[in-house]
């Protein structure tokens, strides 16, 4: 998922919301009676630059598309995605098959996935879980040339608040050096916009927007491996009457410059 990590880093903002106490309300919503995501539509200087479709089939994800790009076409056994599938965008359709990542699960909870390339390379990745069952440390591995041959690159180190929202996240490298890390605050008592989609389904992006949280932040800060800060940027919201994120402004705080997330729902 090469080209939509970049779409789910940029996602990181969208946990964001401007609100209320550090660290939020944080219950467990009761995700079937919450909305679920259509559209991420991204607008730099007043322009469209970006649009994600989120398509759902018997109540569950079925794909995720970056419009003109690529789509991720997910497969399930026992309602859990044993299977994503990458397709590339060629002439008019998504037909060109880049990369294919297969989901290891014990009971309940996802210990491993392997990424394929096309080309024969690919990376494993391993996760450990708290007592809550969030994900704590995500370690991931280069396989260059033998699937069954990989060499640790490194991990992501999570910490949580009492209300189970992150409020940390550190990378390592391969030595378990610290190469950067961020921190999240300010959290609200909203509801996160992917809380709608299940909480399995979202484990598999938590790397990239922190979408196993409940509650979302509108301050992020980042910090370098010796802990100077790098740089911070803000987030404010619109809501809908169900309390749901109609639309983020991302402001960096250093260059000023913003990013408008619009979120659609079905």
């Amino acid at each position: 998922m090469k080209k939509l990590n970049l779409l789910l880093g940029i996602l990181i903002g969208i946990t964001i919301l401007s609100c209320s106490s550090d660290d939020g309300n944080n219950d467990n919503p009761n995700e079937s009676n919450l909305k679920r995501i259509k559209s991420l539509q991204i607008m730099e200087n007043g322009s469209l630059v970006r649009q994600y479709d989120f398509e759902y089939e018997n109540e569950r994800l079925a794909s995720l598309t970056e419009v003109g790009d690529e789509r991720i076409v997910f497969s399930y056994s026992d309602d859990r995605i044993i299977l994503a599938e990458e397709f590339n965008f060629t002439g008019s359709e998504y037909n060109q098959l880049d990369e294919t990542t297969t989901y290891t699960f014990e009971n309940g909870l996802l210990v491993s996935d392997l990424e394929e390339f096309i080309q024969g390379d690919g990376n494993r990745h391993q996760y450990d879980f708290n007592s809550n069952k969030q994900i704590t440390e995500y370690a991931f591995f280069q396989c260059p040339n033998n699937l069954n041959d990989c060499t640790p690159a490194g991990s992501r180190i999570f910490e949580y608040s009492t209300n189970n929202n992150i409020i940390t996240e550190t990378q390592t490298d391969n030595n378990s050096n610290i190469v950067f890390s961020t921190e999240y605050s300010n959290y609200d008592d909203k509801n996160h916009p992917f809380a709608g989609i299940d909480i399995e389904t979202r484990r598999l992006f938590w790397n990239y927007f922190q979408s196993m949280n409940f509650n979302n932040y509108s301050m992020l800060t980042r910090f370098d491996s010796n802990g100077t800060e790098t740089g911070s940027s803000s987030f404010t919201f619109t809501y809908d009457n169900d309390d749901f994120p109609t639309e983020m402004i991302e402001t960096n705080n250093t260059t000023n410059e913003q990013t408008v997330y619009i979120f659609i729902y079905e």
